[in-house]
């Protein structure tokens, strides 16, 4: 079964091999190639976090849930769902994908979306043109101290626009409790 065949419905459980790790908000398409590319995941109650899945996690989706393939600790190092980074369609607009408006988001980029693997489990090396003494960051890793403790994510890079080199890493901190802060 493709992605396109699967019964994705707002507010249906999502489930990990652990058990339910929240439910379906919205669903991330890319209307140029009229693709779902990401499901945005709330979860809690009285704390919400929400949290962007890529579909190519999807095990399986129908009317009674959304399976993914994946385990609760998998989805820690997801990236969070920020509204003001995706975009609502027009609600007049025609569906894509079978989706109305309301329940989509398009992800707003410079860069082109990355596809992600078919599965949490395996993941293949590609040389992407980076020479070995470079680093590769992208946003949502993990920020880890010297003593190895997590303390936040990557959210973005600064670069000097005279050199084109990094100047700066923003990091995300906080979640739980409140909206987090930006380092």
């Amino acid at each position: 079964m493709t992605v396109t065949e699967y019964d994705f419905k707002i507010g249906a459980p999502v489930l990990t091999d652990d058990g339910e790790v929240g439910r379906l908000k919205y669903i991330v398409v890319d209307p140029q190639a009229e693709i779902v590319t990401d499901l945005v995941v709330e979860r809690g109650r009285l704390l919400r976090h929400d949290f962007v899945v890529p579909v190519g996690w999807v095990e399986h989706a129908d009317g009674h849930g959304i399976r993914l393939h994946a385990k609760k600790a998998d989805l820690e190092e997801l990236p969070e769902f920020r509204e003001v980074e995706y975009w609502a369609p027009d609600p007049t607009a025609r569906p894509v994908c079978g989706h109305p408006p309301a329940d989509t988001r398009v992800r707003l980029s410079p860069y082109d979306p990355i596809q992600a693997p078919p599965s949490t489990w395996v993941l293949h090396r590609v040389r992407l043109g980076i020479d070995e003494d470079e680093i590769l960051i992208r946003r949502g890793l993990p920020v880890y101290t010297a003593d190895g403790d997590r303390v936040a994510t990557v959210d973005h890079l600064l670069v000097d626009p005279k050199t084109d080199r990094v100047t700066h890493l923003v990091i995300h901190r906080g979640r739980w409790f409140s909206k987090g802060e930006d380092y």
